[in-house]
């Protein structure tokens, strides 16, 4: 249990980071394909934050937090198609 808590703080604290680092760089450049990898980096952190911290027991929650993986990776597929 205190390691589950542990990994959850851990990759919060991760995903934090990156999503401050894509915007920083969005803000910077301005360019589309940045921002959709933004975007899917902010759904994954969202979905997987809320999923641990509110849901986490309750496995009907579990497709909520995998449709937000796939948007994010619809976003990157943007992305990627974009740049």
């Amino acid at each position: 249990m205190l390691e589950d808590i542990i990994l959850s703080i851990v990759h919060f604290t991760l995903s934090s980071i990156l999503v401050f680092f894509a915007a920083k760089a969005y803000l910077r450049t301005k360019h589309p394909s940045i921002f959709y990898f933004l975007l899917g980096f902010a759904l994954i952190a969202i979905g997987h934050a809320l999923f641990e911290i509110y849901f986490y027991n309750n496995t009907g929650i579990w497709r909520f937090d995998k449709m937000l993986d796939i948007l994010a990776l619809i976003a990157f597929i943007i992305a990627v198609k974009v740049s």
